[in-house]
């Protein structure tokens, strides 16, 4: 079109941060930049992030995303209920939410657990059926690995080990989702 009445006309530039759409006659307005210093502080801390992330241990293509208020533990998200109830009623409040009680297998896990979970005692998934203990999945208590402390039918953990109480008594709780 001629004579300029009516016309716009697009600014293209090489750098993506001024593009823009201008009407006729006002010329070429430009963002402001970013100074260079600041977007090379971005870039060193992007890289230094890169390097501090351990790139040895692959545990799996790409990580389950466990909910804000839980905590990631070898392939499993882990969070504490601090909600006080019996054993089962927390149990099925764990199922309710897509997980269960605590499961786990190596004192290395007791450890993480108690260290993360410091400020509470809470039930654990571990009960007494018949004359023996179960994980609520259903596999056997290691007695050779952990060693309880009283004889109840239902676990808690606290201050290093592993111990049974009644289950009518209300806690606070950790559930676990795989």
């Amino acid at each position: 079109m001629s004579g300029g009445r009516g016309t716009h006309s697009m600014s293209c530039q090489a750098d993506p941060e001024v593009y823009h759409h201008v009407p006729a006659g006002h010329g070429p307005e430009k963002k402001p930049r970013t100074p260079w210093w600041r977007r090379w502080l971005l870039y060193l801390q992007l890289w230094f992030k890169f390097l501090c992330q351990d790139h040895h241990k692959i545990s799996s293509p790409v990580q389950p995303r466990c909910p804000d208020y839980s905590v990631y533990f070898k392939e499993r998200c882990y969070y504490l209920n601090e909600t006080r109830e019996e054993w089962h009623a927390s149990n099925y409040s764990c199922f309710l939410n897509n997980g269960f009680l605590a499961v786990f297998e190596t004192p290395k896990d007791l450890e993480f657990l108690l260290a993360t979970f410091s400020h509470a005692v809470p039930w654990i998934g571990l009960h007494k059926k018949g004359d023996m203990y179960l994980w609520v999945d259903g596999q056997a208590f290691n007695e050779s690995t952990f060693q309880l402390v009283i004889r109840e039918d239902c676990a808690y953990i606290d201050i290093g080990s592993i111990t049974t109480t009644s289950c009518d008594l209300p806690k606070a709780f950790i559930c676990m989702k795989m």
